[in-house]
């Protein structure tokens, strides 16, 4: 692997929970992203998440993620395996300031509390040149990466 490769695979940021919290609670995020399963979410999910099931097998991101690439985008999931794995997706389709929230172990171990609320539609801050897309804009979904595991 050349230098640049291993850049480009080690450039999302993984924040520790404190970290997410005081940058949800800033708004810094146009969206949190819940990659677990249903049952999981229903259990209870971050404040402000948005549910999109297994988005780190799923190849949905093209489609159901702000179409701004860079807007501040942060996965999580139950311990921080499957985050890392949407974070790379989340790359894999060009966007460029993803930060992985590892999981909802490390949260509730930092003294955090789970919600039962709706899935949030996120939005970029940039409301007007980036919001929340049913579909890409043409010529802006590329293939789906190949599954992770």
């Amino acid at each position: 692997m050349n230098a640049a490769t291993a850049a480009h695979i080690l450039s999302y940021t993984t924040i520790t929970s404190t970290e997410l919290r005081t940058k949800l609670d800033s708004g810094f995020f146009a969206a949190l992203i819940d990659t677990r399963r249903q049952d999981e979410w229903n259990a209870g999910h971050l404040p402000g998440a948005s549910f999109v099931e297994t988005l780190h097998l799923s190849g949905v991101a093209g489609t159901l993620l702000p179409p701004c690439k860079d807007c501040a985008v942060a996965t999580y999931c139950h311990s921080g395996v499957r985050s890392k794995q949407a974070a790379d997706v989340l790359e894999a389709y060009g966007f460029t300031n993803v930060y992985d929230g590892l999981g909802i172990v490390q949260w509730q171990a930092a003294g955090f509390a789970l919600v039962n609320d709706a899935s949030k539609t996120p939005a970029c801050a940039a409301a007007d040149t980036c919001a929340w897309a049913e579909s890409p804009p043409p010529s802006a979904s590329p293939s789906p990466p190949p599954p992770m595991y």
